[in-house]
């Protein structure tokens, strides 16, 4: 009952609470009653999972070890969010005052692509495909996210109609599933000035899509892609094609942050639709109609510290 509540919020939702479910809850709860169900036994699934990850004895993937702190925060929100249902529906008197995430769980690190891999991802446009050098129909989705900060759905969801002169309006996404989404959270939508190396590849995409005779409406996406996991394994493939590091579609917008991170903060997030939560310049600080061109010009002369237009 719960998950087909849970469905009507979004498939990545749904699978999401179905994981957590069943890696790090029920091998603790088990069948055990929800009318017994305690802070006790929640509590002991976040030490747990903190300690080993993976809980399931028999699981389908190789455990990848302790959870991380983020990985942590979801589960403890699935759980809050399960027992806040159970209590609407009259199942349980349970209220969770105290669930923590012990601060062992540490912040997994990232991986980016160092200063080298960047000038190969920025001068070899092919991959090897059964031996032979092919033209990489994706390259310029990959360097965009590289320079932009875009995160993989929002790439994904970006249409034609959605550049403006020198501007970008980010207005849905595409998740994993090919849903159509409003973005990760209420900054996502946003608008922010192209820099030089972001117009310089929607021009050259532009050319390839009419080059393909592939449709350049309003409407049409701007990097057609079959679906996410699709574009995922050709970046792989060119990745290994030509010697760097196989990083995920989301990494690709984690090395856009350090390049820009000498931004001032609330810049920063502001052109990456980061949450604003403990930001209290970005909360407050108003946006001044140069602000676009300003920080455009700022990342030009950052990317132009490791990259030519």
């Amino acid at each position: 009952m719960y998950l087909q509540e849970e469905k009507r919020v979004g498939t990545s939702t749904l699978e999401q609470t179905r994981k957590f479910g069943r890696n790090y809850i029920l091998p603790v709860c088990g069948n055990l009653k929800i009318s017994r169900l305690n802070e006790g036994h929640l509590q002991r699934v976040l030490n747990l999972s903190a300690q080993k990850g993976c809980l399931q004895p028999h699981p389908t993937r190789p455990p990848k070890g302790p959870l991380s702190l983020k990985t942590l925060r979801g589960l403890r929100n699935t759980e809050q969010q399960f027992v806040k249902w159970c209590r609407i529906n009259d199942f349980t008197d349970l209220v969770l005052e105290g669930l923590e995430v012990r601060t062992c769980a540490e912040k997994q690190e990232k991986e980016i692509l160092q200063p080298e891999e960047l000038q190969t991802l920025f001068r070899v446009d092919t991959r090897l495909v059964r031996g032979e050098s092919v033209f990489d129909d994706q390259i310029y989705a990959y360097r965009s996210a590289v320079v932009t900060g875009l995160r993989p759905g929002e790439l994904m969801g970006l249409h034609i109609g959605d550049i403006d002169g020198d501007k970008l309006h980010i207005q849905r996404a595409i998740n994993r599933y090919g849903e159509k989404t409003k973005g990760k959270n209420q900054n996502a939508r946003r608008t922010f000035g192209l820099n030089t190396f972001a117009r310089i590849l929607i021009d050259q995409q532009l050319s390839l899509l009419h080059s393909l005779g592939m449709p350049t409406t309003p409407d049409s996406p701007l990097f057609p892609a079959l679906n996410q996991q699709g574009r995922y394994h050709q970046w792989k493939s060119y990745a290994r094609s030509n010697g760097i590091t196989a990083i995920s579609c989301y990494e690709m917008r984690h090395t856009f942050i350090p390049l820009a991170q000498n931004l001032r903060e609330g810049d920063l997030r502001r052109l990456c639709g980061q949450s604003a939560s403990m930001d209290t310049r970005g909360v407050y600080a108003h946006k001044l109609t140069d602000d676009d061109s300003r920080i455009a010009n700022e990342v030009d002369q950052i990317l132009g510290r490791y990259l030519t237009p």
